[in-house]
């Protein structure tokens, strides 16, 4: 599900996502078949809530890197140097792509999920990669500086804050 990129590197993650973005729509179950039994009609609540919460992370991510992210890196004057927006969101884009490529796997497997009811694989698929792990831990190691770094900015700059 991965575009073919070599392990230590996040290259071309940026990229990508850009062009996925423009033709990813959010995935949505099929209306359910009219001789559905109560377990599969709660597994299938269960399948849209899981989809429901893909679609608004992916949004919010979206929303961090086109809202925030690019605008500071286009601001004129700079508001904030460019090894401080990379401090402050580290990772993020390949986050995003990350989930952007799930979301592309989720979408085939809820169109038939009457049918299969699998979506188990996805995950395993998406998330089990070591690239997904090093792009997570690289967040995840680098928040509380992330965060120390946004609150003292916004301090010193009105317009970050």
């Amino acid at each position: 599900f991965f575009p073919q990129v070599e392990e230590e590197s996040t290259a071309g993650f940026a990229n990508f996502s850009s062009v996925l973005q423009r033709r990813q729509i959010p995935p949505s179950l099929p209306p359910p078949p009219h001789n559905i039994t109560p377990q599969q009609l709660k597994r299938r609540h269960i399948v849209a809530a899981i989809v429901h919460s893909e679609n608004s992370y992916v949004a919010t991510l979206q929303r961090l890197v086109n809202d925030y992210k690019k605008p500071l890196e286009e601001s004129n004057p700079m508001i904030l140097n460019g090894s401080k927006i990379s401090t402050l969101f580290h990772k993020l884009p390949e986050i995003h792509q990350c989930h952007t490529l799930f979301r592309i796997a989720l979408t085939e497997s809820i169109r038939n999920w009457d049918r299969d009811e699998r979506i188990g694989d996805v995950f395993v698929a998406s998330f089990s990669k070591a690239i997904v792990l090093e792009i997570y831990s690289g967040f995840i190691n680098n928040f509380s500086v992330a965060m120390d770094l946004a609150k003292q900015e916004s301090k010193r700059k009105s317009a970050l804050a």
